[in-house]
């Protein structure tokens, strides 16, 4: 069995590919089963944040014009969104949607590097599965 090195070109195994397989299957579901979220009705923090993200945009400033105790990253985050995708409701979920797997391929670098590849992707998958709101909360993930 051929060693493999860092920067080596030698075949994956086929349980490597296998579980890179199952890894994309569990993403994709993770990510489509999100997408009902670009009809629900924005959360409360949501709301608050997306109305600072509209106010900073129109010269307004955190803590003096638009109160909210959360540090400002988030606000600005939305209005950046905001910027990036226009100033509609959609915005939100193409924000939430981005987190999501920003957040999933930060678990999967970690975790790859202290457990291996296909522990990274292992808990990439269950993160996109689990961290749905529809499957925290009840009534969708909404409130």
């Amino acid at each position: 069995m051929p060693v493999v090195t860092r920067g080596s070109s030698a075949q994956q195994s086929p349980r490597s590919r296998l579980a890179i397989l199952a890894f994309l299957a569990t993403a994709v579901l993770g990510v489509l089963l999100r997408l009902p979220a670009f009809v629900e009705p924005i959360g409360i923090d949501q709301g608050i944040f997306i109305t600072a993200g509209w106010g900073l945009q129109r010269g307004l400033l955190i803590y003096r014009d638009l109160w909210d105790q959360k540090p400002p990253g988030v606000h600005l985050t939305y209005a950046l969104g905001l910027q990036v995708f226009g100033g509609r409701a959609s915005a939100i979920v193409w924000l939430d949607l981005l987190a999501a797997v920003g957040t999933a391929v930060f678990l999967a670098g970690t975790v790859r590097r202290a457990k291996g590849w296909a522990a990274g992707l292992a808990t990439a998958g269950v993160f996109l599965l689990l961290a749905l709101p529809a499957g925290i909360y009840g009534v969708g993930g909404f409130l």
